[in-house]
């Protein structure tokens, strides 16, 4: 927590913006009591879709952006900016191996994984940064199996 709190601070005093990793929900809430509590930082906990006012309820992964307060940015502009939603469509659901291994197998680490939303069976929604979405969009239908898998990013 001491290097999170440092980064954060850091970040705040050189007028940039950083984001971290995607977390559990437990790492997620000691990180946000802990900087929730300073004034000089800006602290964005954010988790994915949404967009225009609206977030996703309750996603169990997520992660932060750090900044200085005066720098205006807010809560729907972070969540845009640094989280990317995908949806996975026309997968064999049955016969997919655990996401985790799917995702590293395309060489995607899952520190950049958000949520794994699983709809009816029939669709999956990828919560990712946007450093990956690129990797994902190409890789994902060549590894999962299914006939005709698209991968395609959400927009706002």
């Amino acid at each position: 927590l001491n290097e999170i709190e440092a980064k954060a601070i850091a970040t705040s005093e050189a007028w940039g913006i950083e984001t971290t990793k995607f977390y559990d929900t437990n790492e997620a809430n000691q990180i946000e009591n802990l900087l929730n509590k300073r004034a000089d930082v800006a602290c964005f906990r954010i988790g994915g879709g949404g967009g225009k006012g609206k977030k996703r309820s309750n996603p169990t992964r997520t992660r932060f952006v750090f900044t200085n307060p005066d720098l205006g940015l807010d809560d729907t502009t972070a969540n845009a900016d640094y989280c990317r939603v995908l949806r996975v469509s026309n997968i064999d659901l049955g016969n997919v191996d655990p996401w985790g291994n799917v995702l590293t197998s395309i060489g995607v680490d899952l520190d950049m994984i958000g949520d794994v939303v699983v709809v009816d069976g029939l669709l999956v929604y990828l919560v990712v940064d946007p450093d990956v979405v690129k990797t994902c969009v190409r890789l994902l239908p060549k590894v999962l199996p299914g006939s005709g898998v698209t991968v395609e990013e959400l927009e706002e």
